[in-house]
């Protein structure tokens, strides 16, 4: 669902999910806040609302089953001689998902463009 304020100043995003097995938040919520100024002294030059924050639910996971981590068991050589057989290493590798979208963000606000002054001034 959608959440509009009077003002055009943001909006939510609310993702509702029925209980499952990979998490235990029934909703999820994406919030994002705008910039809505314009320049007075060259107003057409605005190309609408600027995000200028958001945020996200902090997603829940029940144990193991975050599918943006995937557990990689690797095998490595041991060093030197008489050291044993192989040993493993178990390390975690993030993939990209649908749940990324809910992962906190900076955001980067587009630099105002410099003021044009008149260069009809000769040298």
């Amino acid at each position: 669902t959608v959440e509009l304020p009077e003002e055009n100043t943001g909006f939510k995003l609310h993702f509702h999910f029925a209980p499952n097995d990979y998490f235990t938040n029934s909703v999820l919520t994406k919030q994002y806040e705008l910039r809505n100024d314009y320049d007075k002294e060259d107003p057409l030059d605005y190309d609408g609302p600027v995000v200028i924050k958001s945020f996200s639910t902090k997603i829940e996971w029940k144990s193991g089953k975050n599918p943006g981590i995937k557990i990689v068991k690797k095998k490595t050589k041991p060093k030197g001689k008489g050291k044993g057989g192989p040993k493993f290493v178990t390390k975690e590798e993030k993939r990209d998902t649908f749940f990324n979208f809910f992962k906190q963000t900076l955001l980067e606000l587009p630099e105002k463009k410099p003021k044009k002054e008149d260069s009809d001034e000769e040298d």
